[in-house]
């Protein structure tokens, strides 16, 4: 968990993104907390117990986080999370065109942005924040724990790059 490295979290799951006055893209950061799976909170020593199920039949549950900073921040790079059944972590640098695919396959709820009038506006920020961001699709094994260390290992020599 990249809180437990002291990275502030900005969000789980769903979040807005724009851009600010300086043409520069932003996320709106979501809820504070994270939704994970009975096996990851074991990995993470973290009692399951008193943690609320996102919903009764799944193993998945829900942890507040207190590294959560609740401002709009800028972004600079993107993680897009897959699976595979390879046994290897694997992170490619997404180009050219594909930059804005990758982030339109991301979109949510398309429907209702669709009834809100918000199609319009997704093109011209999908397409800055394409220009603007570093996108890598991070690929890791599905038939193992999420072994989350050497993900987080990962991540940050990543960043640093």
């Amino acid at each position: 968990l990249m809180a437990q490295r002291g990275y502030r979290i900005i969000t789980d799951d769903v979040s807005v993104f724009s851009m600010d006055e300086n043409g520069k893209p932003e996320v709106t950061p979501g809820p504070p907390c994270q939704k994970l799976w009975a096996d990851t909170l074991e990995q993470l020593d973290i009692p399951a117990d008193d943690l609320p199920r996102i919903r009764p039949q799944l193993e998945k549950y829900l942890l507040s986080v207190e590294t959560y900073d609740g401002g709009p921040q800028h972004i600079s790079r993107m993680y897009l999370l897959n699976t595979h059944n390879i046994d290897e972590i694997l992170f490619y640098p997404i180009k050219g065109m594909q930059r804005f695919n990758a982030l339109n396959t991301q979109v949510r709820y398309r429907q209702l942005t669709t009834q809100m009038g918000y199609t319009k506006r997704n093109m011209p920020a999908l397409t800055a924040l394409a220009q603007h961001v570093a996108l890598i699709r991070l690929t890791r094994p599905t038939t193992q724990p999420a072994r989350l260390t050497e993900l987080m290992d990962r991540i940050e020599a990543d960043m640093g790059s």
